[in-house]
């Protein structure tokens, strides 16, 4: 997955967050879970648990379910709500580089494999939830493989994109994301789950007996037992 972010990355970028960055992806302050009480039927718990994180994040940021739906159907798209570590061995070419991932490259993106993940992929230096690229501005492996960072990185870039709220979710992911091989059609497929996702995890204690809640673990939502 490419971004609209500039291909030319700073060092700092790929060596690790500073502290403004963190704060900007909705890392410094924990998560308010409140809003995400309800049950999304049909997903594995891993998906689940990382849908709540994207919602989450979205609420705490003040951005509603409008966001939270727009980055559930990219991350659907783009992961399968699966939270992806890259080993480095791709043998792809990079539409926007036109080559194969230098050495240099590939050890950036193996070091996403010593976070917490639930998959290992190998799609060039694509990383986590949202499938962003290093290389591409998106940020260091260890922001990129936090589902709660990651999250904050693409509303970092939604609210940049004009009228983000008013045309279509699969139009405004497909501005975010700016990926290579869609003209917003993969997004568009993934959106119907993606609306039902958001609204029953919204939906108070959707499908939950009474006092059955998520619990805040370390500022992140996790589905109960």
């Amino acid at each position: 997955m490419l971004s609209t972010v500039t291909i030319v990355v700073a060092t700092a970028m790929l060596n690790g967050p500073d502290d403004s960055e963190q704060q900007a992806s909705g890392s410094g302050g924990g998560l308010d879970c409140s809003a995400v009480t309800g049950h999304a039927s049909g997903l594995e718990p891993a998906q689940e648990r990382n849908a709540k994180i994207i919602t989450a994040v979205a609420h705490t940021r003040g951005l509603g379910n409008s966001a939270a739906t727009i980055a559930v159907t990219a991350a659907l798209a783009e992961s399968t709500l699966y939270n992806y570590a890259n080993n480095g061995a791709s043998t792809m070419l990079g539409s926007l580089e036109g080559r194969p991932l230098t050495e240099d490259e590939r050890a950036v993106a193996r070091r996403s494999m010593e976070y917490p993940h639930d998959r290992v992929g190998d799609n060039l230096d694509s990383i986590g939830l949202f499938q962003q690229r290093p290389m591409s501005g998106w940020g260091p492996p260890e922001v990129l493989v936090d589902p709660m960072r990651a999250s904050g990185r693409f509303f970092d870039e939604l609210v940049e994109v004009p009228q983000w709220d008013s045309q279509p979710a699969w139009d405004t992911a497909q501005a975010v994301q700016d990926s290579p091989s869609s003209n917003g059609e993969i997004y568009r497929a993934s959106y119907p789950l993606a609306e039902t996702i958001v609204t029953e995890l919204t939906a108070s204690n959707s499908g939950r007996p009474a006092g059955d809640e998520p619990a805040i673990d370390g500022g992140v939502c996790t589905p109960a037992d």
